[in-house]
């Protein structure tokens, strides 16, 4: 039997032009920062999902997720980009 973190858990479609504000609300809510961080932290999580998935190298990408690990984790159990 796996552990209750192993489990799937649906996650919520969100549209690329609401992510930022939805998605940001939501990391605000959860870690306690300032709305506006949360929202640029949203927006560059999801620039970086664009270029992964164009094949595009981004040579601070690994910095920002390094960085943010946790809040990173949050957003890919949680959320999902509607393109």
């Amino acid at each position: 039997m796996g552990r209750i973190s192993d489990l799937v858990v649906d996650r919520t479609p969100v549209r690329e032009d609401e992510f930022e504000d939805i998605v940001g609300k939501a990391i605000s809510n959860q870690f306690g920062i300032p709305l506006n961080l949360a929202k640029a932290l949203a927006g560059r999580y999801m620039e970086l999902k664009a270029k992964e998935e164009q094949g595009i190298y981004d040579p601070w990408g690994k910095d920002f997720k390094e960085e943010n690990k946790e809040i990173i984790k949050f957003i890919e159990r949680n959320f999902e980009i509607i393109w």
